[in-house]
């Protein structure tokens, strides 16, 4: 849900962009934007925002559309894509 709806502010067009963009990354994730338990490379679990755990991944990782897109898009065909070609130069 926008932060504007919640405050009681002002509706614009600007809420349905951001909404369809977190709804977008749902999708394409996997992973809900409330967010989600991740297995970190120590074995720890850990729970992740959805926003922040892409802005870490894109600023740490050289192949981070492998990444974050969720493999059982691929499996089912549902995503037939050149993964390198998404990945465009930050």
């Amino acid at each position: 849900m926008a932060l504007e709806w919640i405050m009681n502010l002002p509706i614009t067009s600007k809420v349905d962009v951001h909404s369809y963009g977190i709804l977008l990354l749902e999708l394409v994730t996997g992973h809900s934007s409330n967010g989600f338990q991740q297995v970190g490379e120590d074995g720890e679990v850990r729970y992740m925002q959805l926003i922040p755990w892409i802005k870490e991944v894109v600023r740490t990782r050289k192949k981070w559309v492998e990444e974050i897109v969720d493999p059982r898009l691929c499996e089912i065909g549902v995503l037939y894509v050149n993964i390198e070609a998404l990945a465009v130069t930050k």
